[in-house]
Parts: C-alpha cells; sequence; structure tokens
C-alpha cells in the first residue's frame, strides 16, 4: 500500500493558476484597450460624444492610442520571444508552431492589405472628380 509522500505531483490538482495565465491576461487587457481606444477616438473624432475634438483632446487620444499601440507591440514581442527561445532549446512542436503562425500572420495580412490598396485607388480616383463637381457647383451623379 502506497502512502502519500510517494503519490505524484499531477494525481493532486493544485489550486495554483495555469502557466502562462499572466501573459494571456495581458494578452487580453491589450486588445480591449485597443478596442476601447480605438472606439472612443472614433467616436469623439466624428463627434458623436458631447466632447468636441479640440486641439488638446485630439492629442490626448493619439497619445492613449499610441500607449495602447506600445503595450501591443510589448506583448507581442514578448510572445515572440518565448517562441524563438523554445526553438532555440529545441523543444518538441516550436518550429511546427512557428510555420503555423507565420501562415496565420500572412493569412490575415494578406486580405488587410488588399484592402488598404483598393480604399486607396478608390478615394484617390474620387476625391478630385468630387472636388471638381463641387467646385462647379453640380451634384454627384
Amino acid at each position: 500500500m502506497a502512502d502519500i509522500t510517494q503519490a505524484s505531483a499531477t494525481e493532486f490538482p493544485s489550486a495554483a493558476p495555469p502557466a502562462g495565465w499572466l501573459a494571456r491576461a495581458a494578452g487580453l487587457v491589450a486588445v480591449g484597450l485597443a478596442l476601447l481606444s480605438a472606439m472612443v477616438t472614433f467616436l469623439v473624432l466624428a463627434n458623436l460624444t458631447p466632447i468636441l475634438p479640440t486641439d488638446g483632446v485630439v492629442r490626448a487620444l493619439l497619445w492613449v492610442n499610441a500607449g495602447t499601440i506600445l503595450f501591443l507591440i510589448a506583448v507581442i514581442g514578448r510572445e515572440f520571444w518565448r517562441v524563438f527561445q523554445a526553438r532555440r532549446r529545441g523543444r518538441a512542436g516550436s518550429r511546427l508552431h512557428i510555420r503555423i503562425v507565420a501562415l496565420f500572420s500572412v493569412i490575415a495580412a494578406v486580405p488587410a492589405i488588399l484592402m488598404a490598396v483598393v480604399a486607396s485607388i478608390t478615394v484617390d480616383r474620387l476625391s478630385p472628380a468630387t472636388i471638381a463637381l463641387r467646385a462647379l457647383g453640380r451634384k454627384n451623379p
């Protein structure tokens, strides 16, 4: 018969949070703050709030947005560093992890880049025509 001293640590569940919970929480907080600051900035700049978009308010919003961007970069950089260290140590699955992350990064970035290119071309082609029509006193067709 075995006594309690011979039991392994896996047999007794721990009340401690799982490893890496702080990094995951920081990532969730960073994304939440970024979304919140972007939404507030949009609402203020679109005059949808009682706060007028004065020079000081716009600068404050830009500083808040810059702070959230730096926080996001720090969280992403830390995760990148952890994956890089795992690969250097030869951990199982680290090369596959890097390949999967790279694949999903490309899948996420390509549509965003294409939309930005199409939007800039559309705005570039429509803006001069709209300005010329307004200057002549005509309405858009």
